[in-house]
């Protein structure tokens, strides 16, 4: 039923309080004029708090026709859930979809977009596909606005197969549009499947439309995608093009591109554009000092970060990671303990790429002390947490299994790497471990552990610091005999040349040059 004939349900309490929150802030007779003794007589009437704003506002009357002010609620209800979505109370927005329906108000165009965003921020799939099926039945499948909101739902839940269907549709009759476009686009650069933006992006481009011309959204959604597949030659191409529709002016465009080419290894190309921009965010000097910490132009990196203190920009926990990690990899465990101490006074948090870069800062320069207090800040703020992300701790679990291993306390880095359920270690678990025991350990134990990594229950596909660490063992043991069957394995694997040079240069540069030598005469004759 739209309309009841009598007046509605009675609203629930959780209901009332979104709305004398809402009405307070919106209307102002409800903060400043006092209410006369009739008009308080008409607003009871009205036993709805949405009939009374109606009042209030001079659009309702309780005599009049339903269907004169039935849309005008549904317009109030409407403006609740958009409030509640823009301020990221998902929950509240969906408890207030329900009490809508329970109240027998007909949701529109206007209210599911934003039903559908709260759904799919909250990964709540089921939810998601009752909504569709909702719309689905109310004729509004046909609505381009409801139609991206479906797109970007499935896209958020992963459901690129369900996203790509709706879009698919949506081309059948003709009212796909931009916003269609990079709704299905962002829906595949979530679940980083570059590739298949790309080609999106190219169909989209190929129709040669005027209303389908990619806008500063598209943009921002394909350059990541040429970042990461390297490909910077289209990269430059979408830069030439921001250019000329001036999209380049927009701060999200500009760090889109700085992005590019700092993944593409383009710091000189990146670079130009930063210091063209007019306007600049922490994000945009958070990508540069990024880009030039992971290419190893640590000077660049720091002069940066020195550069943004002098101007007085705000440092969030990006750029303190990166400065952090740009000194561990040069072995300078000091310098990054002392940022990461100022990092603690600023009272920002680190987060898992911090904690890390700590870790091989401390494991850089064998400061035990500091590993070990690192630690104990890891399993307060993280590890003994409940709902905590799987992957991030043993990113962190590793990283210290790494740091006891160089500070040459090896009981207790075996001990956590049993620790880890056999199914859980993955190549980087064993790797350390390996590598652990090969330079400050037993290097049989290392070879052990090699052969227990391949053979076990859930076997593991080592990497190619697994296999110098492996050669490293053999080296120390001067094991020939084992050192040929390691090789023999890297042939039989397929692993590329530049594997095989890399295991000479890991036993070389040990001054192992027996089996570097074997290697290289092995890997020259392939």
């Amino acid at each position: 039923m739209l309309v009841s004939s009598s007046l509605p349900p009675k609203l629930s309490d959780t209901t009332l309080l979104h709305f004398r929150s809402f009405f307070a802030s919106s209307t102002p007779l409800l903060r400043a004029v006092a209410t006369p003794p009739s008009f308080t007589h008409l607003l009871k009437q009205c036993k709805s708090c949405i009939k009374a704003k109606l009042v209030i506002t001079g659009a309702f009357s309780p005599s009049a026709d339903p269907t004169t002010w039935s849309s005008q609620v549904v317009f109030w209800w409407n403006n609740l859930i958009k409030r509640s979505v823009i301020l990221r109370h998902h929950e509240g927005a969906l408890s207030l979809f329900r009490e809508m329906l329970r109240l027998d108000w007909k949701p529109d165009g206007y209210t599911y977009p934003y039903v559908l965003k709260a759904c799919g921020e909250l990964r709540s799939l089921l939810y998601g596909e009752s909504v569709h099926g909702m719309i689905l039945t109310s004729g509004l499948d046909s609505n381009v606005f409801v139609c991206n909101g479906i797109i970007a739902m499935y896209g958020k839940c992963g459901m690129l197969g369900h996203a790509h269907q709706v879009f698919d549709g949506m081309l059948v009759r003709g009212i796909a549009d931009v916003i269609s476009w990079n709704s299905i686009v962002a829906a595949y650069v979530q679940k980083d499947e570059d590739k298949k933006v790309l080609e999106l992006f190219d169909s989209m481009v190929s129709l040669n439309s005027f209303e389908l011309r990619p806008d500063a959204v598209s943009l921002v959604n394909v350059l990541p995608a040429c970042g990461a597949s390297g490909a910077w030659k289209r990269g430059k191409l979408l830069h030439g093009y921001a250019i000329r529709r001036c999209l380049h002016e927009d701060v999200f465009v500009g760090n889109a591109i700085v992005d590019m080419y700092a993944k593409c290894k383009r710091l000189d190309d990146a670079n130009k554009v930063f210091e063209l921009m007019e306007v600049k965010d922490v994000v945009s000097w958070n990508v540069l000092v990024t880009g030039y910490s992971q290419i190893g132009r640590f000077g660049e990196a720091l002069g940066l970060f020195e550069r943004m203190r002098e101007e007085e920009i705000d440092l969030n926990v990006v750029t303190w990671s990166a400065v952090i990690s740009g000194y561990a990899q040069r072995d300078l465990g000091y310098e990054a303990l002392n940022i990461f101490k100022e990092m603690r006074l600023s009272g920002e948090e680190p987060n898992i790429i911090t904690l890390v870069s700590v870790l091989s800062g401390c494991a850089a320069i064998g400061a035990l002390r500091q590993g070990k207090e690192t630690h104990c800040y890891a399993i307060k703020r993280m590890l003994s947490l409940e709902g905590r992300n799987a992957e991030e701790s043993l990113m962190v679990i590793n990283a210290l299994i790494d740091m006891y291993a160089k500070c040459k306390e090896m009981k207790i880095a075996q001990a956590m790497f049993d620790d880890i359920d056999r199914r859980d270690r993955n190549v980087v678990t064993w790797t350390v471990i390996i590598g652990g025991h090969a330079q400050h350990g037993d290097a049989n134990d290392a070879l052990e552990l090699f052969s227990s990594m391949l053979k076990n229950e859930y076997p593991v596909f080592p990497n190619a610091y697994t296999i110098s660490c492996a050669l490293v063992a053999c080296a120390r043991l001067s094991s020939l005999r084992i050192g040929r069957q390691i090789h023999a394995y890297v042939s039989r694997q397929g692993y590329e040349p530049t594997m095989k040079s890399d295991t000479v240069s890991a036993t070389t540069w040990k001054q192992e040059y027996r089996v570097g030598h074997f290697l290289f005469i092995g890997s020259t004759n392939n």
